[in-house]
């Protein structure tokens, strides 16, 4: 009884490898059949009316390996370093010449900033030419208490040692608030 058991297992190996085969190579071959209403249908069996597909081989997907990727800490192995970066910095709402009624000031302001700031880039946010507050990236910014009239916004994107590496277009946005006048009676 021992030895038939040993006989039928590589014997029922064999059979389940060649059936394997035999249906990875009928899973290659798909059909296409198209019906009356036009509706298409595949199939991996070949009937009456249907033609064989053309099936482009896989092309698989090979991960770089990290071993070859350039050392971020030595500029000089850098394919660009921090200082080339041509950056887009612009505020996209609301639009230039805009002018926004709001009674308490407030202002939204959103901001893009592209491609994202290298890690020794600072951005910061002007109003008229002076710097009100930093940015970390892309996104809405939120602001109080402007006073009413027209001002004047951009970005700019400094390096180190604070070296101007882009200073953004001007965004022009005027702020209406009421105004309350005191006449004497």
């Amino acid at each position: 009884m021992q030895t038939l058991k040993r006989l039928v297992l590589p014997a029922y190996l064999l059979v389940l490898l060649v059936s394997e085969g035999n249906n990875q190579a009928a899973a290659e071959d798909i059909f296409l059949e198209i019906d009356a209403d036009g509706v298409p249908s595949y199939s991996d069996q070949n009937t009456p009316g249907s033609s064989p597909v053309d099936v482009r081989p896989v092309t698989p997907y090979s991960a770089p390996n990290p071993q070859h990727r350039p050392d971020r800490s030595d500029p000089a192995k850098s394919p660009a370093t921090s200082s080339t970066i041509n950056y887009d910095a612009r505020i996209t709402d609301p639009a230039d010449d805009s002018a926004i009624r709001n009674n308490a000031g407030a202002l939204n302001l959103t901001i893009t900033i592209e491609p994202a700031l290298a890690p020794d880039h600072d951005a910061q946010l002007l109003m008229d030419g002076k710097v009100i507050r930093p940015i970390s990236s892309s996104g809405v910014i939120g602001l109080n208490n402007l006073d009413r009239g027209t001002h004047a916004f951009s970005i700019r994107i400094t390096g180190p040692a604070n070296k101007v590496i882009f200073d953004g277009p001007a965004t022009r946005i005027t702020v209406l608030r009421h105004s309350i006048l005191h006449r004497a009676g």
